[in-house]
């Protein structure tokens, strides 16, 4: 996505927040799901898990671009999302 574009239409920065409450909701539910399962499944959940907290992060960096003024709240926001990652032994999903 063009930051630019993003930086035109005032509804895409909240779409775009909505977007990362969706992946990290995926992401805590696959969590939820790997414990409750256990065996085989967890790896397969953790793997949702890191992939959706990913997409939440690449998302969060576009934001932090396209609206300076809260670049701060979508940095915090960044960080709850790695460490809703590191009790499940996530290492650098999140560093891309």
């Amino acid at each position: 996505m063009c930051v630019d574009a993003l930086a035109k239409a005032p509804s895409c920065p909240p779409a775009l927040a909505a977007m990362v409450e969706y992946y990290a909701a995926i992401a805590g539910a696959s969590y939820l799901r790997a414990s409750l399962l256990g065996g085989a499944a967890v790896e397969a959940e953790h793997q949702k898990a890191r992939a959706a907290l990913s997409y939440a992060s690449e998302l969060l960096e576009v934001l932090a671009q396209a609206d300076p003024v809260r670049s701060l709240f979508w940095m915090h926001r960044k960080q709850t999302l790695e460490e809703l990652e590191e009790p499940h032994g996530g290492d650098d999903a999140m560093s891309a």
